[in-house]
């Protein structure tokens, strides 16, 4: 799932209306759990109102 996906079911509206804010791999040294990846993603409409009040974040396992 998605992390937009995710944001939409949990908060309500739809994936597109979700951006991801930011991004953080695991890479070398820097492991979040099984090597995955740390989303933050935000409404669209409160990122225009600089209001970070209301984010979601979801870490994800990278499958190779």
């Amino acid at each position: 799932m998605s992390p937009e996906l995710h944001a939409s079911l949990t908060w309500k509206g739809n994936p597109q209306e979700w951006v991801i804010l930011l991004l953080v791999k695991s890479r070398g040294d820097l492991q979040w759990g099984d090597a995955g990846d740390l989303f933050f993603v935000i409404h669209k409409s409160d990122l225009a109102k600089i209001d970070f009040s209301k984010y979601l974040s979801q870490w994800k396992v990278v499958s190779n």
